[in-house]
C-alpha cells in the first residue's frame, strides 16, 4: 500500500512539474520611450547593440515606442505625452527640443537625452533658455 502511495505522488509529481515550471514568473518586458524630432537618427542600430549587450532585446524583453515628429517642433510636446501615457520606464529624447518637451511632461520617468552639446550651459541653447532644473 506504502508503495502504491509513494509511486502515485511520484507520478503526480512528473506530471505536474512541467505546469510547475510554467507558472514561474516570466521575466519583465522592459518599455522604453524614444522621442525624435525627425527620423533621421542614425545610431538606431548602436542604441539597440547596446542594449542588447546589457541583456535587453526588442521583442523579447524590451518594446520600444518610437515617437518622431517628422520635422514638426509642434507635434513633440503631444509625442511626449503619449509616451509618458505609454507608462514608459525611460524616455530617450534626442536634441533640445524633445529633452524639454519630455521634461515638461513628467516628473516621474528619468529622461536620457542625446545630441546636446551642454545642458547645463542653458544660454548655448536659445530651447534651453529659461529653463529651471535641467
Amino acid at each position: 500500500m506504502r508503495l502504491i502511495r509513494l509511486a502515485a505522488i511520484l507520478a503526480l509529481g512528473v506530471i505536474l512539474a512541467p505546469l510547475a515550471g510554467g507558472a514561474q514568473q516570466k521575466e519583465k518586458v522592459r518599455r522604453i520611450g524614444f522621442l525624435a524630432g525627425t527620423n533621421r537618427f542614425e545610431s538606431y542600430d548602436a542604441l539597440r547593440q547596446g542594449l542588447r549587450e546589457h541583456g535587453y532585446v526588442e521583442g523579447q524583453n524590451l518594446v520600444i515606442e518610437w515617437r518622431f515628429a517628422e520635422g514638426r517642433t509642434d507635434r513633440i510636446a503631444g509625442l511626449a505625452a503619449e509616451l509618458v501615457s505609454l507608462n514608459v520606464e525611460v524616455i530617450v529624447a534626442v536634441a533640445p527640443d524633445c529633452a524639454l518637451a519630455a521634461k515638461k511632461a513628467t516628473a516621474a520617468i528619468p529622461i536620457v537625452f542625446t545630441q546636446v552639446s551642454d545642458p547645463m550651459a542653458r544660454d548655448s541653447c536659445p530651447a534651453w533658455r529659461g529653463q529651471v532644473g535641467i
